[in-house]
């Protein structure tokens, strides 16, 4: 296994890949400026088709934003002034018979430290804003990428949703955090963590889409990093609301395998308010507790929703989720964020759990799991450095250092054996497990600063 200090140049790199071919033009969509989503008032509240205003499972409205309404940039003077900050999502036109709907990640926070750590002018543990554009989309890769011709996914009408709320999708509540400033003084402030307003700004748009373009045949709902949780947790299940149970529906949650804290689930439970946001099924694995949370949130998944294939997405050693465990550990202390000793710990913490957890949720003839070697972060989604967000990520058209019992398996190939459905599941199905297993301690693939 590699030194701390390598461990640490990863987790700082980012990756810089040749820049995707263009592809149809993606559309953006603004919640908050289309008076068929949002009621017009000074809080944009969703709307449905008939001008009605809807609710969460708690009875609260849903104002789709992200975490803060302006964010502080420089002009080319030096001069600061604030940027408005509003949601908005993005969709690029294909095959109308098939559709992804992909939620990308962005970290999270959960306390007063972690929301505040992302408020001055570096990134703390979350983003607050969006770095996407329609432009810088047309730059991505994986299963982004429309002009490959080896992704599956390439000429699927594709639906991309950012992530501005520290929430993983999970949030619909406006919080008040307080930290101690310079002289002791507590400062107040407010994080909007409307993660599920904004998925359901995209599922109330899928069912404008529905009544265009008819059912799609079939549907990938996918997320990387947080968005991994926020794609299980509460974006599947209002994608299915929106576009009915008759549709074939996979889920590839991509680097996100929930090694958490009993204290980040108090935490989150009370600052986000998903008790009225996730359904029965997942809320009731999460208030379980934190050990092998993972395992039940797929198995009652797979129960509630007998029909669909669901498919795990992580590398061994990824330094990333190892950083995040840290700091559910440490979430009072700064300090032990980015210490690379209590780092190096973490990955061993997560990287043995995660490999108990996939094995375990392998039991489900409607799991598999894609381990690769290595220590990057992210597959589905692959940007360039110059696009201005990313991390260092493995690649979906290349990743090939897994292996089933059948022998290597291309990544882009175990995605579209599970879209396939070709043969049964437990004997005659292409689509299998896959992990680098013993080989999986290999260099990074991305430049090291």
């Amino acid at each position: 296994m590699k030194s701390v200090a390598a461990i640490m140049l990863v987790v700082a790199s980012t990756f810089g890949s040749v820049p995707a071919q263009a592809g149809p033009d993606w559309k953006t969509i603004v919640p908050v400026e289309d008076p068929l989503l949002t009621d017009g008032s000074d809080d944009h509240l969703l709307i449905d088709a008939n001008g009605e205003l809807v609710f969460d499972r708690a009875g609260r409205t849903l104002a789709p934003r992200c975490a803060v309404p302006a964010v502080p940039v420089k002009d080319e003077q030096g001069n600061t002034r604030l940027n408005p900050n509003p949601f908005k999502f993005f969709v690029q036109p294909g095959d109308p018979s098939r559709l992804v709907v992909f939620h990308t990640g962005g970290g999270a926070c959960w306390n007063g430290l972690t929301c505040a750590s992302s408020l001055g002018e570096r990134r703390g543990t979350y983003n607050i804003a969006l770095a996407e554009t329609s432009e810088t989309l047309l730059q991505a890769g994986g299963i982004l990428d429309a002009m490959d011709a080896a992704n599956p996914f390439a000429d699927w009408t594709k639906v991309y949703i950012p992530y501005c709320t520290g929430d993983v999708g999970w949030g619909n509540v406006d919080t008040l955090y307080t930290v101690i400033g310079a002289g002791g003084v507590p400062v107040p402030f407010v994080i909007s963590h409307r993660g599920y307003a904004n998925i359901r700004a995209v599922t109330q748009w899928l069912k404008a889409y529905k009544i265009e373009n008819g059912t799609p045949e079939k549907v990938l709902v996918a997320g990387a990093s947080g968005g991994g949780y926020a794609a299980i947790g509460t974006l599947l299940p209002e994608v299915i609301d929106a576009l009915g149970e008759d549709t074939d529906y996979f889920l590839i949650g991509d680097s996100a395998n929930g090694v958490v804290t009993n204290q980040f689930l108090a935490d989150a439970g009370a600052n986000w308010g998903f008790g009225g946001t996730l359904p029965e099924h997942v809320l009731n694995s999460v208030t379980q507790g934190a050990p092998w949370l993972p395992v039940r949130v797929y198995n009652n998944t797979a129960r509630r929703y007998p029909e669909l294939r669901l498919g795990q997405f992580q590398n061994a050693f990824d330094p990333v989720q190892a950083r995040v465990l840290t700091i559910m550990k440490f979430p009072d202390d700064p300090l032990a964020w980015n210490d690379p000793d209590l780092i190096g710990q973490s990955l061993l913490e997560w990287t043995g759990a995660m490999r108990a957890y996939t094995l375990a949720s392998a039991l489900n003839p409607h799991y598999r799991f894609y381990t690769a070697a290595g220590y990057e972060h992210m597959v589905l989604q692959t940007i360039p450095l110059e696009a201005g967000f990313g991390f260092c990520s493995d690649e979906f058209s290349k990743e090939s250092s897994a292996a089933s019992l059948r022998g290597q398996v291309r990544l882009r190939d175990w995605a579209k054996d599970m879209v396939d459905r070709g043969g049964r599941l437990w004997r005659t199905g292409e689509w299998k497990n896959a992990t680098c297993s013993p080989y999986c301690d290999v260099p990074p693939s991305c430049p090291l600063p």
